[in-house]
């Protein structure tokens, strides 16, 4: 993957190791780098793994210019309300409809808080999409407009990964050239899984990078089809796309 690739992922926290000087566990958090904009998507789910792996890749809270939370389970919200305290008063939060109202009250002290109820661009060529994941459950993914085409950041894809592509697609038109992030997949049978990667093909997804709660053998099954363009993800991997 190219260096000077429009978009720069770094994975914070995952359940899976990417690199032995981090701390993994059960969660997803990753931060974003495109056309100067800076995304901290979800923070895991131990707050203390969370700060150890942001220090030792030097995340510059101070520069953060989007705060994005996928939505209210306990892995990818550790520490919330001490993040959103850290944060520059310029960096703008987004949550999903149905989180939690008590931090949302607390957070809008600090940092001016959006609640996104559908879909909403919140930066140059960057969107919100929210979309109904369970009973009184709805969540929150990152839509990047790039010249390779759309890229797609999920936390846990509660809602449906291939619906949330449909989505984005349906949306914002174009091919979709990255989706990243919790898909979801952990307890369905490999039947079902199977399934979801030919839908993924004829939905044209160039690349792939399924983790947190994707499910091995939905990444095995990924990486059978997919091969090179199904991509490594673990705390601390870095990818330029």
């Amino acid at each position: 993957m190219p260096d000077n690739a429009p978009v720069r992922i770094t994975i914070l926290y995952d359940n899976r190791c990417g690199d032995a000087a981090l701390q993994e566990g059960w969660g997803f958090s990753a931060f974003i780098e495109y056309e100067g904009s800076r995304i901290l998507f979800d923070t895991g789910g131990d707050p203390h793994s969370f700060s150890m792996n942001a220090e030792k890749r030097g995340f510059p809270y101070q520069q953060i210019t989007h705060l994005l939370f996928s939505h209210r389970h306990w892995d990818h919200i550790a520490g919330f309300q001490e993040i959103v305290k850290m944060m520059p008063s310029s960096t703008l939060l987004y949550l999903p409809k149905t989180f939690p109202w008590l931090l949302r009250r607390k957070a809008a002290q600090h940092l001016k808080t959006t609640v996104v109820r559908s879909f909403q661009k919140i930066g140059p060529d960057i969107y919100s999409l929210v979309l109904k994941g369970g009973f009184w459950l709805y969540e929150q993914a990152l839509v990047l407009k790039t010249p390779q085409g759309l890229g797609i950041v999920t936390g846990c894809a509660h809602p449906g990964i291939v619906q949330i592509v449909e989505a984005a697609q349906q949306r914002l038109g174009g091919k979709i050239s990255f989706v990243l992030g919790g898909f979801h997949m952990l307890f369905d049978p490999p039947e079902r899984s199977a399934k979801m990667v030919q839908q993924f093909q004829v939905l044209g997804v160039e690349r792939v990078a399924p983790c947190h709660c994707s499910g091995d053998h939905l990444i095995h099954q990924f990486q059978k089809a997919y091969g090179s363009h199904c991509l490594t993800v673990g705390t601390g991997t870095i990818l330029n796309l």
